[in-house]
């Protein structure tokens, strides 16, 4: 067996009209390397043309191709060792190829048409990602590092304040505020995060809201918080509060002064509870706590008001009490109390002494009721009002009065009343006075009219009767104006 060289490598050619490339010439008697499938013009006289334009890879069968774009005719001396079962392949001058053993006989393999050349593949059309609006957004730099048509999701975005981080298809993460995600420094503290860069973690600092000085970084600060600092006890109590934390509130605790067995947690502790506050002795009693601490109780004394000898410890004392001793009904009225026992109070009785039939318990009486005194006043306004008896029992008595004419009034209800504005002459000498409404609600409709001519008048004044023309000078200096009709309506007749 023939050993069977190693093929080498060539590139891919390029398709390219054969008919306008030289060909390459080998004796048709030497032993050739030749391609598998060639395409050009017939052979002339006994070289055999092989087109530069080859295309494949070497054939496991010892098939030799020539490298593309390589032009060269091949010397009558120089030949190529081929293995016996090689083939040359040449075209014959009827268009018809023929492949040639290495033996130099010739048998037809194949037959390929003079016509057949490669297909060149229509170009496609370059693509940039990263053109038209960026897919990285504000604040990152696109770029496209291959845009071949077949070359998609390879833009890369790299961020413009720190071009170390970038991301491939799609926008990088330029910034990471780690205060903003779930809050790490908690409740009653400020977090901060001085850079946001998602390269940089654990830097944000988190300050106490109640002592800015107090600060971590890359963790949840530990806060106090002295709930005592604002004096919640009060005046005779000392404050404590047991944990300071932030976290732990309405701890503190109030103890008293007076008696340390005495606290309060979360509020001012009662270290004084006196007994009498809540008058439990009651009326015509005097009540008196020795001992005002909360723990002592039961012990106020009850002393009566009308005899200091009678008294009893923690409860009320029998007394008799005159609720009348006070003088609770005041003038005009008699007061009574029907029992003066301790256990009967609020029963005395005022009785009016203008009318004795009017009384009332445990108050003064309403002997009077001034109907006038009412408001609004029961009398209209330019009405007088006047009620003659102003007992509780008479009423609708009240009188109203016009103060324009004393003689209109009624009673128990508003006076209907008249007002003559002509009353008072307020249209002067030489003109007369009407009043159209004399009603109290009708004002300043009152006409005055000139004596001298009926046709001049005027409403709420007094009327122009008389006009001087001669009055405002108008004939000048070393001249006399008379004007004959002082009229108002006669001028232009001086």
């Amino acid at each position: 067996p023939t050993p069977t060289p190693t093929p080498t490598p060539t590139p891919t050619p390029t398709p390219t009209d054969a008919s306008t490339m030289p060909a390459t010439e080998v004796p048709s008697s030497a032993p050739s390397t030749a391609a598998a499938a060639t395409t050009g013009t017939p052979t002339t006289g006994d070289k055999t043309t092989v087109p530069t334009a080859i295309t494949g890879t070497p054939t496991t069968g010892g098939t030799t191709i020539a490298p593309a774009g390589t032009m060269s005719v091949a010397p009558a001396a120089s030949t190529t060792t081929v293995p016996s079962p090689a083939t040359i392949v040449t075209e014959t001058p009827t268009g018809s190829t023929t492949a040639t053993p290495n033996s130099g006989t010739t048998s037809p393999t194949s037959m390929t048409s003079a016509t057949d050349a490669p297909t060149a593949m229509t170009p496609q059309p370059d693509i940039n990602e990263c053109a038209g609006g960026s897919p990285c957004g504000t604040g990152q730099t696109c770029s496209d590092p291959d845009t071949s048509y077949g070359s998609q999701h390879d833009f890369v975005c790299t961020c413009d304040s720190d071009v170390t981080i970038s991301k491939t298809d799609g926008p990088a993460t330029c910034e990471k505020d780690e205060c903003a995600v779930g809050d790490p420094c908690g409740t009653g503290q400020k977090c901060s995060d001085p850079n946001v860069s998602p390269k940089s973690l654990k830097d944000f600092t988190c300050t106490c809201a109640a002592d800015a000085s107090l600060i971590a970084i890359g963790t949840a600060a530990t806060c106090e918080a002295d709930e005592c600092v604002t004096g919640p006890c009060g005046m005779g109590q000392s404050c404590n509060d047991p944990d300071m934390s932030y976290g732990s509130q309405h701890d503190f605790v109030c103890t008293c002064d007076s008696d340390s067995t005495i606290s309060k947690t979360d509020g001012p502790a009662t270290c004084e509870k006196d007994e009498c506050a809540a008058k439990p002795c009651g009326a015509g009693q005097t009540c008196s706590d020795p001992n005002s601490s909360p723990k002592s109780l039961k012990d106020f004394t009850c002393t009566c008001d009308q005899d200091s000898s009678i008294k009893t410890v923690g409860t009320a004392a029998t007394c008799e009490a005159d609720e009348c001793a006070t003088a609770p009904c005041g003038v005009g009225q008699s007061c009574n109390d029907p029992d003066t026992s301790y256990g009967s109070q609020n029963d005395f009785v005022c009785t009016c002494d203008s009318d004795a039939t009017i009384s009332k318990t445990d108050g003064p009486a309403v002997c009077e009721k001034d109907e006038c005194a009412g408001v609004p006043n029961p009398c209209a306004q330019g009405q007088t009002c006047s009620d003659p008896n102003p007992s509780p029992k008479s009423l609708k008595d009240f009188t109203c009065t016009c103060d324009g004419n004393p003689s209109v009034k009624a009673m128990g209800t508003s006076a209907i009343c008249e007002i003559d504005e002509c009353v008072t002459g307020p249209c002067g000498t030489g003109q007369s006075c009407n009043d159209p409404d004399t009603s109290y609600g009708s004002q300043n409709d009152f006409v005055c009219t000139c004596d001298s001519d009926a046709t001049i008048s005027k409403t709420d004044g007094s009327a122009t009767c008389e006009k001087d023309e001669c009055a405002a000078k108008p004939c000048g200096a070393g001249q006399t104006c008379s004007d004959p009709n002082s009229s108002p309506k006669s001028l232009k007749d001086f």
